[in-house]
């Protein structure tokens, strides 16, 4: 894409995000219990689909714009509708990064993605962390802290009162569609991926919620069957736990994170792991697995 094509694109194009009131005062909330501020912005990609950009009136450019050159965080980014974020330098933030790429699967139903990532932070500054792993397993701890927060964020949002059904199963339609046109099994993260699904499916929705749910489960054990005895553990402990208790939490974020770790080392024996020291850290007493 041209110099001059660019410009005319960023000209046009907008990172300012719009709260709803009630978002708008949730976001307060969690900003004044972590004491730092949470940024919102829009990432689009540029029409040829080669490039992130960040248009010029984004807040605190600079940080979000060092984000982008990380390529770990960019690969997350670019397979997620949004993501959020906490950064100690050049000072404490937090961050929710909209996939403007990806709008058209959650266009109408934004306030639904904004709450869940406000989630994410609101269980961070609640002390309630998720693990961050560097080395081989960075994506699988992401995983392995979903499957356990987004209990507490569905749970929250419905206290809100913020639907967030229709998006989460305007999402899942695809992903079925996709499991009967290409039963072959994934690899990698995004075995741990699918896992994390399915445990989200079995621990959150119903038959009456979406009435697909059954079909799709189906489908996960047809083509994933080696995974199916930890979605059902995993899906069993994170649903009978009381996970408001701080310690219980960090029991069962050790329990899954050590579940999905044996799964990503036997998939990858000798890959090293480690644990990072700045975003969503290692909560006390979920050690670094060696």
């Amino acid at each position: 894409m041209g110099s001059a094509a660019l410009l005319l694109y960023l000209m046009a194009a907008s990172a300012r995000v719009e709260l709803s009131p009630d978002l708008a005062e949730w976001k307060r909330e969690i900003e004044a219990a972590a004491s730092r501020p949470i940024l919102l912005a829009r990432v689009y990609t540029d029409p040829e689909g080669k490039e992130l950009l960040l248009p010029p009136d984004a807040p605190e450019r600079p940080a979000i714009a060092a984000l982008l050159h990380q390529e770990s965080f960019v690969r997350q980014l670019v397979d997620a509708h949004a993501l959020s974020v906490t950064v100690e330098s050049p000072r404490p933030l937090s961050m929710v990064l909209l996939n403007m790429a990806r709008e058209r699967e959650w266009r109408q139903q934004e306030e639904a993605l904004l709450a869940h990532e406000l989630g994410h932070l609101w269980l961070e500054a609640r002390g309630f962390g998720a693990p961050r792993m560097l080395g081989g397993f960075a994506c699988e701890a992401i995983h392995a802290g979903d499957m356990v927060q987004h209990v507490l964020i569905r749970r929250e949002l419905r206290a809100r009162g913020i639907a967030y059904i229709p998006l989460w199963v305007r999402t899942l339609e695809p992903a079925l569609a996709e499991l009967k046109r290409s039963p072959a099994p994934p690899a990698g993260c995004r075995a741990i991926g699918r896992l994390a699904l399915w445990v989200d499916v079995l621990a959150g929705l119903t038959e009456d919620q979406w009435p697909a749910r059954a079909e799709f489960l189906e489908k996960l054990a047809a083509t994933s069957p080696e995974l199916a005895p930890q979605a059902a553990g995993i899906a069993r402990r994170v649903t009978a736990a009381d996970l408001d208790d701080i310690a219980v939490y960090r029991a069962v974020l050790r329990d899954v994170l050590e579940t999905v770790l044996a799964l990503a080392r036997a998939a990858a024996p000798g890959v090293p792991s480690g644990v990072s020291a700045g975003g969503h850290r290692l909560p006390p007493g979920v050690p670094a697995t060696q």
